[in-house]
């Protein structure tokens, strides 16, 4: 709190008496014994108030100059009393020298534009290198580009240890070899000398050539985007697909369940980049579930070889999409319901192979939808074949595939218009189940490519088969149900009906490509498309479509 004096005018004391006593002063005292009320002279017996000069006796409050009494604050120079903070020359009081930049410079003995050792002057420039000497086959990095050990011209490494136009060395001693394409190789790493768009390290393109020299020719496979090529109700029960290279087109057959009791085939054809170049057509119905069907050019038509009910039945369909010949049962074919058939494209007809009674594996070969021959190809007494296969091997003879459930085993035997071709050959024993196989014949060599997948043990194997069918070459392989495709380049792909990479082998040695890159969906069926641009087409249901997609490289 802040406390103020308050100073009264002498008019405010008129209500009071003041009196003087000797050694005091009273108010209020009415009996005053001396003299006047005031004895001595005025109230202030010294001259003002203030008995001196003005309040501040002396002069201003500040009695001395300015609060600093001396010059600036500063009474020095500046606050650096010497010269700059260094006080002395650069740090770096001589020249700057730099060995192997070509130039003698102070505190250098020499220097040779190098920093090896074994130039005219040492590494740290400060002396004489121990010299290179060229054509010695000890290689001085900088001093010689190469040193073959010869001091010879004309075979890459010239004379003077320099790498002659179009030539490539390597190593010490050096070794050259010709570029004649100029692309940076040599033979025999350049496996095509003589094209500059072919070494190791180049781009796979698809032209059916080895691009990039790693052994293989068009490897670099990619599944294009699928493409929707028809529709199903509620579940595509089986699907095939087959491409006609003289044709230059291809067919999808799908089955479509569309209520109890009721299913339908339908069919459509699509052209080298997998899309329908028709509408979805439905050709043929059935009482029960279609376990298994297959589509084949027969020469004047598409023919579509199913088992959904009575024995294995076949419909002829054209172009486009118009049933020829309805659907009927495979002629000289008995009642064998429930169980599946399968057919390969031929020269002009084709090969079928079909449960055709309760014992009996039976191969026909149709022409223009008329039966041209049946063979009996193999008698059990013990089971059903449960996934016969056929494959044509060129020249009217066709492969055989036929799973012996009850004997647990796999036999092969070949066949044509005329019967029987060779023996029985037993593929595989083994299988207290089904053994699930699929078959393809490589044209070329004639060779068949045959997988097999035991239900009891998940074993599962890639062969190829000569002919006759002697073992070439295998491949375990562990992605159960497998389908097979040749490519009409020598190749043939199998890829499993799961998302693992496929398997693709080279028929001609047996050898297998790089795995092929797993795909998103299940395959339920490859066919090869053949040519330089497209190699391979499968199909597959999903989400209430039928859909194609195209395997090609880049």
């Amino acid at each position: 709190m802040r406390h103020v004096a308050l100073l009264l005018p002498l008019s405010a004391l008129a209500g009071c008496t003041l009196l003087t006593d000797p050694g005091r002063v009273r108010f209020g005292d009415p009996a005053d014994a001396g003299p006047s009320l005031d004895a001595g002279p005025s109230f202030d017996a010294g001259p003002s108030f203030d008995a001196g000069p003005s309040l501040d006796a002396g002069p201003s409050f500040d009695a001395g100059p300015s609060l600093d009494a001396g010059p600036s604050f500063d009474a020095g120079p500046s606050f650096d009393a010497g010269p700059s903070f260094d006080a002395g020359p650069p740090r770096d009081a001589g020249p700057v020298t730099t060995c192997g930049d070509g130039v003698v410079e102070p505190g250098e003995a020499c220097d040779d534009g190098f920093t090896t050792a074994c130039g005219p002057c040492n590494a740290t420039c400060t002396g004489p290198g121990t010299g290179a000497t060229c054509g010695d086959g000890s290689l001085c990095a900088d001093v010689e580009a190469c040193d073959d050990g010869n001091g010879a011209s004309g075979d890459g490494c010239s004379a003077s240890c320099a790498v002659e136009p179009s030539w490539i060395c390597v190593g010490a001693p050096s070794v050259c070899g010709y570029d004649a394409d100029d692309d940076g190789h040599a033979a025999p790493a350049d496996c095509d000398d003589t094209d500059p768009t072919v070494h190791p390290g180049a781009r796979e393109v698809c032209n059916g050539r080895d691009d990039d020299c790693d052994g293989f020719a068009d490897d670099d496979l990619v599944g294009l985007a699928p493409r929707a090529v028809g529709t199903y109700a509620l579940q595509a029960y089986s699907l095939a697909v087959t491409w006609i290279p003289a044709r230059g087109m291809g067919a999808v057959v799908w089955a479509s369940e569309r209520g109890p009791g009721s299913y339908e085939l339908r069919f459509t054809r699509i052209d080298a980049s997998g899309a329908a170049v028709i509408a979805d057509r439905g050709v043929a119905t059935t009482t029960h579930e279609p376990l298994r069907m297959d589509v084949a050019w027969d020469g004047t038509a598409w023919a579509i070889v199913y088992v959904g009910e009575g024995p294995a039945r076949h419909v002829r369909v054209s172009d486009a999409g118009d049933v020829i010949t309805a659907a009927e049962p495979l002629p000289g074919v008995g009642h064998v319901p429930g169980f599946y058939s399968d057919v390969a494209q031929g020269d002009g007809e084709i090969g079928v192979v079909v449960q055709a009674s309760a014992f009996e594996t039976r191969g026909l070969i149709l022409r223009g939808g008329t039966l041209v021959s049946n063979t009996l190809l193999h008698t059990t007494t013990s089971g059903l074949s449960a996934s016969p296969e056929v494959a044509h091997v060129g020249g009217g003879v066709y492969a055989a595939i036929f799973d012996e459930r009850g004997e647990s085993g796999l036999r092969y035997q070949r066949f044509d218009a005329s019967g029987l071709v060779g023996s029985s050959v037993r593929l595989f024993t083994g299988g207290a189940q089904e053994i699930v196989s699929d078959a393809i014949g490589e044209r070329s060599s004639g060779r068949v490519v045959v997988t097999h997948y035991d239900l009891s043990s998940g074993a599962a194997e890639v062969l190829l088969l000569e002919p006759s069918g002697s073992r070439f070459a295998s491949h375990p392989y562990y992605g159960g149900l497998v389908f097979l495709a040749a490519a009409d380049d020598g190749t043939v792909l199998a890829l499993p009906q799961a998302s693992i990479p496929g398997l693709r082998v080279r028929v001609s040695d047996g050898v297998a490509y790089p795995p092929v890159p797993a795909l998103a969906d299940a395959w339920y069926h490859l066919a090869g498309l053949g040519g330089t641009a497209n190699r391979y087409v499968g199909v597959f249901g999903r989400g209430g479509m039928v859909y194609s997609q195209v395997l090609t490289c880049f």
